[in-house]
């Protein structure tokens, strides 16, 4: 296990303490996590700082055994069918980051509860989980990326500079980057990471699943005491995020989706204005509106951007490209898929 970062070292080491009724030493405990016994011992204040009840007993040959002792908050805790029955649920959204040594406490959880109801009601209980449904249509899988996203975690909740290895959509190859990691967002079903680098205050997201290596190094570096996630993407549509100057926008969409749109909340800044025969426009105050084009195109026929004129142009440009692509199609029958002639020898 070397190599382990402190902050998952130091969950892990949460849970055995909490498990073990006779303790475990500091020698024992650095054998198995393969770092020194004055970095355990840096651990166990850690985690009595962090307010657990650590307490020590002599145990064989006269040695010192550490364990976690069931504290009185801990002791309290009863859960309701309604609160197990709520969690139990919750499970579902966690399995994307199966793998993980969040998901791995979570389960252990869920196996600890599962223990206490009897046969009948967890069979309620997986009936009741099968009653919502998570499609999995543009899913991200991180079963595979475990290290990758606990290494973060790590360089986020320590503050320490995280070097790494990303492969960026539109390069041919890797490139190595020195970040410092400010936190993680989960958008549309993906998640990304929000950082900024030495010497340059303005942020910059990576997607986790372009993340080819992670290493979190040694130094630290203070965390912006003004960052918010919600300030940071407060002008934005999604995860795009600019500090160019606000841009007003305004979108008009057909009475064949006006009780659609009427049904999201799609951003802070969003009137809504009834138009006579039922149509909607919507005005929108917006720094980056790369996700609002893709937003706009979805609706098809049944919105149009009515300014800035810029984004009217990209569109104009954009749907006039569509039109050369398929219009072909019309013009001669006997013309070929791009696919379909990929496909032929």
């Amino acid at each position: 296990m070397p190599d382990r970062p402190t902050l998952i070292r130091q969950w892990q080491l949460l849970r055995q303490l909490s498990a073990s009724h006779q303790g475990r030493c500091v020698r024992d405990l650095a054998a198995e996590y393969e770092v020194s016994e004055k970095t355990i011992r840096r651990d166990l204040d850690a985690l009595a700082d962090g307010g657990f009840e650590l307490v020590s007993a002599s145990g064989a040959r006269g040695q010192k055994q550490w364990r976690l002792e069931g504290s009185s908050e801990f002791a309290s805790l009863h859960f309701d069918i309604g609160e197990i029955a709520a969690l139990y649920l919750g499970r579902r959204f966690l399995e994307p980051l199966a793998g993980t040594t969040l998901w791995e406490s979570a389960q252990s959880a869920f196996v600890k509860l599962q223990q206490q109801l009897r046969p009948d009601a967890l069979r309620f209980l997986e009936s009741f989980a099968r009653a919502v449904h998570e499609t999995t249509f543009g899913q991200s899988d991180y079963s595979k990326r475990a290290e990758v996203i606990d290494a973060l975690m790590t360089g986020v909740n320590e503050s320490r500079v995280t070097r790494l290895l990303y492969h960026p959509l539109r390069s041919e190859t890797p490139g190595e980057y020195e970040l410092q990691p400010l936190g993680l967002v989960w958008h549309r079903a993906t998640m990304y990471l929000v950082a900024s680098s030495p010497g340059r205050p303005e942020s910059r997201h990576f997607k986790v699943e372009r993340v080819r290596d992670v290493e979190v190094l040694a130094e630290t570096f203070a965390r912006p005491a003004e960052f918010d996630f919600e300030t940071h993407l407060e002008n934005s549509l999604g995860i795009y995020q600019s500090d160019a100057p606000l841009t007003d926008v305004r979108v008009w969409f057909s009475a064949d989706v006006a009780r659609y749109v009427t049904e999201h909340r799609w951003h802070h800044s969003q009137q809504i204005e009834e138009q006579p025969g039922g149509s909607l426009i919507v005005d929108l105050k917006l720094s980056d509106l790369t996700e609002l084009k893709s937003w706009v195109l979805s609706f098809g026929a049944n919105a149009e951007v009515l300014a800035p004129e810029s984004l009217v142009k990209e569109l104009r440009q954009t749907t006039n490209q569509m039109r050369d692509i398929y219009s072909k199609y019309f013009a001669s029958p006997s013309i070929q898929s791009r696919s379909t002639q990929e496909q032929q020898p």
